[in-house]
């Protein structure tokens, strides 16, 4: 990726500071999703960077234990095919249409 040690202190800041709508675990989260699912390459720096690595500790800390979303289940699925036939919001049209082609491109592989 190419995030230097300035862009990387940039952000932190900006996490630190509530300037930016990303908190540190969130964003350590779309980076290890990203490495994983699309083989982006140079994250490795990035998911070691003590910095951020410290502040989503200290959000953890702060902000208690994580309860586990439901499993996913077909009448979610048909829900989604639904908002995308019929929704009346096009970005709710736009997300189902992308949560779905997800899905669909994850269980076929």
């Amino acid at each position: 990726m190419p995030f230097g040690e300035q862009l990387q202190e940039t952000s932190s800041d900006a996490i630190v500071t509530d300037r930016g709508f990303t908190t540190a675990s969130t964003f350590l989260e779309a980076v290890r999703f990203s490495k994983f699912t699309v083989g982006l390459r140079g994250c490795d720096s990035i998911l070691q960077a003590g910095r951020i690595l410290g502040f989503a500790a200290i959000e953890r800390r702060e902000k208690g234990p994580t309860k586990q979303a439901p499993i996913l289940e077909l009448v979610h699925l048909r829900k989604l095919h639904e908002i995308l036939l019929i929704g009346c919001d096009p970005v709710d049209r736009l997300g189902a249409g992308e949560a779905q082609w997800w899905f669909i491109r994850r269980s076929s592989q």
